[in-house]
């Protein structure tokens, strides 16, 4: 018999503490479990979240909610289709004006409502609700006009901005932006004067103080935005007319003397209070904007007459000079009160007077070949103020006001109908000839075998007489067709080269200097110079192509003239069917090119001296040998000559007076 273990349990009495040799007990514990490293860990927790993710539960949530999004999406499809492909770029302005607006209404409404919390404004008073309509407004037109500039796309119809001074292009732009400010705090301050006549005695709380602004602002800033990004001639006329016309009736209506009228319209602009500073401030922006405009008008009739001809010359400069003195005298008028100085503001007044009448007598030797009823109207507006103001004195029927105010009328209609006048003589001699005025960013243009161009001078526009188009034109237009059909060499034979109907343009500047563009390294007949082109498309008018094919190289703006030339000659493996037409430059001068790396402008009798490309030499040769007949002359009617103008791409070249030749380069 095994005897009990010496060291077995022991009852203890309560208290009891055990023995000593509980010191010696041996414990023996649960064997341990080995720990794993960290990135098994690692890999139970991403299995652990695969599990949870592939559970049923998540599953249908994930489902559900794809489902939710899908209807969701679905809807708002259906109830805001997107535009069609067509329709987006036609869209994409108004999209940008919406644009515009909501930040305007968001800035305006917060801006406003800080400055107004908890106060009653009443809605016109030297500060209301009207004043400060009249401020953001004005400041929200400016914006939204000055953005619309900034966003012009290229091509549109004062892209001829670009190649005008600084100086120039300061004053367009500040007129521009000038107009669209007052003319929102000028509606703004009318409305709300109205309005407290109304509502006399009406005061209205931060909330709606600033929902009556930023409502206001925002539609200043959208109409802003989108008249200046599609600014014209007849637009900018129109607002000038506006802008004059407001300003002259808020300031009669708010004015101090009811006996004004029975002096004369200057008597406005003595005013100490708002009516005559609304009266001096329009006619100093009205003569800014007049400044402007001119340039504009100029910009018309430099299209109208690079597409017609004249037995006489046309002097646009003289025109526009007469228009900027103009508009020099009226703000002389607005910054010369009469009470301030009387012979100052009387020569301003009168000198502007003198000016504009001389334009409307010589307008027939100023711009000859307009059409007769142009010459008319102008006559019959001198006449009608002269009359008018011969029943001022010595009749004395008229008071000066109303002599006034009949040629204010007078001279504005005669504007308005003039400016639509040359545009639409300008919009249909372009039609009739089928000529491109292009104006963009040059893109990439892929390398063609053998781009072509040809060279031009004044004298091969053809001649037209200005007027609509007339069933004589369509019949000449179908008859350069049949000619062009004519001509065309025969197609190839089978078996024989491939063949590329390609074109070109060989472009002239008003001095009569003639392009070339010289091949850039790693393009065919690199380091040659050749005239600007490229190939036609299936189905595409020559002439189109050529216009297309100018905007993607050197992003010009030129107008298309007759055919020069057309001949086959081959290049390697390809015949190269070249047909060139005459091209004369009408906006600035191109500084780059994807094909190019320097640009020559030189007489046509000097073109023989650079090295051509092989399909350019017959266009070239034919061009410098009649020379002597048709080089080109400016406005000036001085012949071009001198030695060739080059310089590389991406810079302006020298003027066409310079004889000191400049090595190309890249």
């Amino acid at each position: 018999m095994l005897a009990p273990d010496p060291i077995g349990p022991q009852k203890l009495s309560t208290g009891q503490r055990p023995a000593s040799r509980r010191a010696s007990v041996h414990r023996v514990d649960a064997p341990s479990r080995p720990q794993r490293p960290d990135h098994e860990h690692e890999v139970d927790g991403l299995e652990l979240i695969r599990r949870r993710r592939s559970s049923p539960s998540l599953t249908g949530m994930r489902e559900r909610t794809s489902t939710d999004l899908r209807l969701v999406r679905r809807l708002l499809l259906q109830l805001y289709p997107a535009a069609s492909a067509g329709d987006e770029a036609a869209t994409r302005g108004e999209t940008r004006a919406f644009l515009v607006s909501a930040l305007t209404f968001a800035v305006v409404l917060v801006v406003v409502g800080i400055a107004t919390f908890g106060v009653d404004v009443p809605l016109w008073e030297l500060v209301s609700v009207g004043t400060i309509s009249a401020l953001a407004g004005g400041l929200s037109a400016g914006a939204g006009a000055v953005l619309g500039q900034l966003t012009t796309p290229d091509g549109d119809r004062a892209s001829w901005r670009r190649g005008l001074p600084i100086a120039q292009r300061v004053v367009d732009f500040t007129s521009v932006a000038l107009v669209h400010v007052l003319l929102a705090a000028m509606v703004s301050v009318i409305l709300f004067y109205t309005l407290q006549h109304a509502f006399e005695g009406l005061s209205v709380d931060t909330l709606t103080t600033a929902m009556m602004a930023a409502t206001l602002s925002a539609l200043y800033a959208n109409i802003s935005f989108h008249i200046s990004s599609n600014l014209t001639t007849s637009r900018l006329a129109g607002a000038l007319a506006t802008l004059v016309t407001t300003g002259v009736m808020l300031s009669m209506t708010t004015s101090q003397d009811p006996t004004w009228w029975q002096f004369h319209f200057s008597e406005l602009g003595t005013g100490t209070g708002f009516s005559g500073a609304s009266f001096n401030i329009t006619l100093i922006a009205g003569g800014i904007v007049l400044a402007g405009l001119a340039n504009y008008i100029a910009a018309d009739l430099s299209r109208w007459d690079a597409l017609t001809s004249s037995s006489r010359p046309r002097h646009v400069r003289l025109f526009r000079a007469g228009f900027v003195t103009v508009g020099i005298g009226l703000s002389g008028v607005g910054l010369v009160p009469v009470n301030e100085s009387l012979v100052l503001h009387n020569t301003f007044a009168t000198g502007m007077a003198v000016v504009f009448g001389g334009i409307l007598i010589a307008l027939r030797w100023l711009l000859p070949g307009l059409p007769r009823t142009a010459y008319i109207l102008s006559d019959v507006v001198v006449v009608a103020i002269v009359v008018a103001a011969l029943f001022w004195w010595p009749i004395g029927y008229y008071n000066l006001t109303a002599v006034e105010l009949i040629a204010a009328g007078l001279i504005f209609g005669w504007l308005v109908l003039f400016i639509r006048a040359i545009g639409a003589l300008a919009e249909t001699r372009a039609a009739s000839h089928a000529r491109a005025t292009v104006a963009a960013a040059p893109v990439a243009a892929v390398g063609q075998a053998a781009r072509v161009a040809r060279a031009v001078a004044d004298d091969a526009f053809r001649p037209s007489a200005p007027g609509p188009r007339t069933d004589a034109m369509d019949a000449d237009a179908d008859a350069d067709a049949d000619a062009d059909a004519d001509d065309a060499p025969a197609p190839a034979e089978p078996g024989a080269a491939a063949r590329i109907h390609v074109v070109a343009g060989a472009i002239a500047d008003d001095s009569g200097l003639v392009l070339a563009v010289r091949r850039a390294p790693g393009t065919s007949q690199a380091g040659r110079w050749e005239f600007p082109g490229g190939k036609v498309e299936a189905r595409e008018d020559a002439r189109a192509a050529l216009a297309r094919e100018l905007r993607e190289e050197l992003g010009v703006e030129v107008l298309i003239g007759e055919r020069i030339d057309r001949s086959v000659t081959r290049v390697g493996s390809l015949d190269i069917d070249l047909e060139c037409f005459s091209a004369r430059l009408a906006g600035a001068r191109p500084t780059s090119s994807t094909d190019h790396d320097a640009f020559a402008w030189m007489p046509a009798a000097s073109l023989p001296a650079l090295d051509w490309c092989p399909p350019d030499e017959p266009a070239m040769a034919r061009l410098a040998a009649g020379s002597g007949a048709t080089d080109a002359e400016g406005a000036s009617g001085a012949r071009a000559t001198g030695e060739p103008v080059i310089a590389p791409t991406g810079e302006a070249a020298p003027s066409a007076s310079s004889t000191k030749p400049r090595t190309a380069g890249r």
